[in-house]
């Protein structure tokens, strides 16, 4: 799979490339992130439209290295606007470590 050409997205300058119309499924919960939608969004950027039941805000990315990230809420009947302990997604824990350097927020795997 070609890994697209790294975008700089946030004021930390971290590369990252935006997913678009990839699709996040294969990957996993590796850890969570205690932070609100309005920092995700400062640092991402709007969600992307979501269909279904399970998620009603999400982003995805390829980072310039390949690792996946995915931060998403679970199981929530709207999007949580305050302090939420995020859902972070990918295929390795490196995903922990790409959205803290990219957010600034330190993510945490229970596993």
């Amino acid at each position: 799979m070609k890994i697209p050409t790294p975008l700089k997205l946030s004021h930390l300058g971290t590369p990252y490339c935006l997913m678009g119309s990839a699709n996040p499924c294969g990957t996993h919960l590796v850890g969570y992130a205690n932070t609100t939608f309005a920092h995700l969004i400062a640092c991402f950027g709007p969600p992307h439209e979501r269909e279904g039941d399970k998620i009603t805000a999400s982003w995805g990315f390829w980072c310039a290295d390949g690792t996946l990230l995915t931060v998403y809420d679970w199981k929530e009947s709207e999007t949580p606007l305050g302090l939420y302990r995020w859902h972070i997604g990918g295929n390795t824990l490196k995903a922990l470590e790409a959205f803290t350097a990219q957010t600034g927020v330190e993510a945490f795997s229970p596993f």
